[in-house]
């Protein structure tokens, strides 16, 4: 990945951002409800994609979305057929 050369960030503002990105993810990996927190978003994320597809009836403007939303039902459904 190239890095965005137009607008060339200053080494006051890679180190803030690399200190914010060690030390949040630091207590975000260690802190206890993680694992609802992540759950909670998979549902509302699955719930987002069930209503864009019913919304629209199954139809995308390209063929890139769908193929994504396809891997990613099979994947959901095959792991709570696993789960149960």
């Amino acid at each position: 990945m190239q890095e965005d050369l137009y607008y060339p960030r200053s080494f006051l503002q890679d180190l803030f951002w690399k200190s914010v990105h060690m030390f949040s993810e630091s207590i975000l990996d260690r802190w206890p409800l993680n694992k609802l927190i992540r759950q909670r978003a998979l549902q509302s994320t699955m719930a987002l994609i069930h209503y864009h597809d019913e919304s629209t009836r199954y139809i995308t403007g390209g063929c890139l979305p769908k193929v994504v939303v396809v891997i990613v039902l099979f994947c959901y459904s095959s792991r709570n057929k696993l789960s149960n």
